[in-house]
């Protein structure tokens, strides 16, 4: 925010604010909108510099302006005061407190560094990283390690129980060894669709594309995506899977379970997020790596269970 900015008084003629203008110019480095204060510095209205040059010279400013000024409180979370920005195509917008007094403005320069600053952490926070401060990049390695290390661990463990799983169906594999030529299909293609869906929940939240109304509606397309995008690659991995070794069954199993798996990834990618984001939560921290994680350890269930019902039954 600053506090270089033009504010007068609405009892002023049009041509009184363009003297008090020419006073004052020298002192704001940029005028964007001049803003109209009462005797009490609270905001009522605004107008442009080409309202005030096509107006009458005895024109008084109170029927110049804009009454109806958006503006934000001074406690504003400063991505809703991008949204806003965004949203209206402002150059600046004012800042007030609670009693609508006038404190500073802030200007369109202010908030593209605020959206890049909220893009670099949503980018590393799904990336699973909390080290925000990546224009550091010297020094600070024990405390950039130790920001990524939590993650990392969780993941690691996160793995185990992916493995833990398929040892669970040890007898399945050691039944059916060709299962394992899949295994790497039906824990990566999942993770990346529920990484796919998740990217664009959270770009629809944090640009405020996505209000609270239209949630079910996102969640929903977002559950057709899936249940399409599995379909399809499940019937070329069915395809695949039979042509490659010669059993339908096998081309079952693998078909079913990747579209099966890719359709709740989708689902996951999309409502985690949003779940996040209604306990007041960044969503950007349902990290792509912790929702691959969580696909890695249910595609593997629903591989080995169906192969063991449909296969080894």
């Amino acid at each position: 925010m600053t506090t270089e900015y033009v504010a007068l008084q609405k009892d002023l003629t049009a041509r009184q604010a363009i003297e008090a203008l020419r006073a004052t110019a020298r002192e704001v480095e940029i005028i964007y909108y001049i803003y109209v204060v009462n005797q009490r510095n609270q905001l009522t209205g605004v107008f442009s510099l080409r309202d005030l040059i096509t107006a009458e010279p005895g024109e008084s400013l109170e029927k110049i302006m804009q009454t109806r000024v958006i503006s934000v409180n001074v406690r504003t979370d400063q991505e809703e005061v991008a949204r806003l920005v965004a949203k209206y195509d402002f150059l600046a917008i004012p800042v007030i407190d609670d009693e609508q007094e006038l404190l500073g403005i802030i200007t369109v320069d202010d908030i593209l560094d605020v959206i890049e600053e909220e893009a670099t952490e949503d980018i590393m926070l799904l990336s699973g990283n909390t080290d925000l401060e990546v224009e550091e990049f010297e020094g600070g390695i024990w405390r950039r390690a130790t920001r990524r290390l939590p993650w990392l661990v969780g993941l690691l463990f996160g793995g185990l129980m992916a493995g833990n799983v398929i040892n669970f169906f040890s007898g399945t594999l050691e039944s059916l060894t060709v299962l394992a030529f899949f295994i790497h299909i039906l824990a990566g293609g999942p993770g990346n669709a529920a990484t796919q869906s998740l990217a664009v929940v959270v770009r629809g939240l944090a640009t405020g594309e996505v209000e609270r109304e239209d949630v079910l509606r996102v969640i929903w397309r977002e559950a057709r995506v899936g249940i399409f995008v599995g379909l399809v690659c499940g019937s070329v991995m069915a395809v695949t899977a039979y042509l490659w070794q010669g059993i339908p069954l096998l081309g079952l199993v693998v078909g079913l379970s990747l579209a099966v798996s890719m359709s709740i990834a989708t689902l996951l990618g999309s409502f985690i997020p949003v779940l996040i984001h209604r306990l007041g939560i960044d969503p950007a921290l349902a990290s792509g790596p912790f929702i691959t994680t969580l696909m890695d350890i249910t595609s593997m269930m629903i591989y080995f269970s169906l192969a063991s019902l449909i296969i080894l039954r």
